[in-house]
Order: C-alpha cells, then structure tokens, then sequence
C-alpha cells in the first residue's frame, strides 16, 4: 500500500521531467530557427547594399573616367534640342579630346569632343543622364541622351583652378588669375608652401577680396615664403564664365543614391554617398 503513491508519484515526476525538456527543446529551436532568420534577413540586406554601391560606384566611375581623360569644361552647350549649362548641382560638361592616327603612327588630327552629365526629373529621386556630342570627323561614336542611373538624390560638383607662384622672400600677397567663386570662407580650398598645407582663417592664409589692385582676388599669406618656394592654391572658380571655365584643371564629384533595399519583414530607405576627385590630362 505504502508503495503506490510512490509509483504514481514517479510518473508524475517523469510526466514534468518530459514536458519541461519538450518546452526547452522547443525554445532551444525557436532561438535558432530566430537567429537563423535574422543571418538570412542580414545576409540579404548586405547583399542587396553590395550591389546598391557597386552600381554607384560604376557611374561614379565612368564618370571620373571620362574627367581625367578631358581637357578642360565648357559653360554650356545646346543639343537634342536642349540647352545645358555646366553648374555646381546637377550639370557636368566636359571636353574631351580624339585623335585621328596617320599611316606612320604619328598623331593626325585632334578632335574636341563633349561629355554631358545631367540630371533628369522635375524633383528627386532623379535619373543621371550622359550624352557624348562628338566634334564634326571625330572618330568618337555619338551617345543619345541616356540614363545611365536613377534613385539619385544629388548630384554635385565642385569646378576647381590651380594657380601657382615661387616665393621670393619678401612677398605675401599673391593675385589670382582667375576668381574665387566662393569668397573668403571658401572650404574647397587647399593652399601650400613648399609642400606643406596653410590653414586659411587662422593666422595662415586669407583671402584677399576683389578690388582694384588685384581685380580677381588674391591669397595673403601670413609670412613670406622663401625665395625659390613653391606656393599652390586650388579653389572652386565658377564654370559658367569665360574665366572660370578656362581656368578649371580639377573636378570634385558626389552623387548620392537613396532606394529601398528589400529584406524579409523589412523595405527600408538606404542612402549612400559617394565621391571622387578627378583632375583633367592637362594639368
């Protein structure tokens, strides 16, 4: 009699003993079968991000492809029936040389064609466009107004000018030859003597505003460079004038991308901002 309730007692221990194991096994599988989906979703995210920024970086790419081997930019130019004008947010235009090559291998004729970047849609997200309007007997193959990306939230560019002087040892004002579009707080501008780097706005260097001694603006150092010392200044300068578009050796690019990137129980808004810096074959 004793016996019984001990056996029935052991059931029920082992009864509990399997549903609490059951239960454990059961959150065991579901934190797995949970981490394995968030690796998943991961996964996915990573990869669609992967080709989000390969793509980017392709036109970015092309497009400083297309800079360094360009000689120079031009402020506007009509074709397909519209007009575009080269400008800091949305509009690139470039000047990029073909050759013709003569029977001995020696350089024939030199051709200048132009490169078109444009942005295309009434707001963001844009498309970027790319035209090629080849001179009149230039080898280079015509290209259509065509999209060659879209989900674009901007495109910039930032026209930049080299100039440069040889210290004497006793000068510290330096004029420009072509002006600086963007004033005194310029903070597209790298200045250096000798190879190291002048900080503006600081005891360094400043500029020196248009007036009727130095008409394009100047560079006013805060000692005199040595005799014989190289002095550089590149500073953003306005392509749609004669001077500026003359004077552009160097071009800063970004474009920013924004699109949803799709994963499992997720479609969220990815942004990716790119850049590069391109300067032209003939400087």
């Amino acid at each position: 009699m004793n016996g019984r309730p001990l056996v029935c007692r052991t059931h029920g221990i082992v009864l509990v003993e399997t549903l609490l194991a059951v239960l454990l096994v059961a959150v065991v599988l579901g934190v797995i079968a949970g981490g394995m989906m968030m690796a998943s979703r991961v996964c996915i995210v990573e990869s669609n991000n992967s080709t989000f920024a390969s793509s980017g970086r392709s036109v970015l790419d092309l497009m400083r492809q297309d800079a360094v081997s360009s000689c120079g930019v031009l402020s506007s130019i009509s074709t397909g029936g519209s007009t575009y004008t080269s400008s800091p947010s949305g509009t690139m235009i470039l000047e990029s040389p073909a050759v013709t090559y003569n029977g001995d291998g020696s350089v024939g004729t030199t051709y200048i064609d132009d490169v078109v970047y444009h942005l295309s849609g009434p707001s963001p997200p844009y498309t970027l466009n790319r035209i090629v309007v080849p001179a009149a007997g230039s080898p280079t193959l015509p290209e259509p107004d065509t999209a060659i990306a879209s989900n674009i939230q901007a495109f910039n560019v930032t026209f930049l000018h080299h100039a440069a002087w040889t210290g004497d040892g006793s000068t510290l004002i330096f004029p420009l030859d072509v002006p600086n579009t963007s004033g005194a707080n310029s903070s597209n501008t790298a200045i250096t003597v000798a190879g190291a780097s002048i900080p503006l706005q600081s005891g360094g260097a400043s500029w020196v505003m248009p007036d009727t001694n130095y008409p394009n603006g100047a560079i006013q150092l805060s000692y005199a460079p040595p005799m014989g010392a190289a002095i550089d200044a590149v500073y953003p300068v306005d392509s749609t004038t004669n001077a500026g578009q003359s004077g552009v050796s160097t071009v800063d690019i970004g474009l920013t991308y924004s699109a949803a990137v799709a994963a499992p129980g997720d479609l969220s808004t990815r942004s990716l901002d790119l850049f590069t810096v391109a300067k032209f074959r003939n400087h």
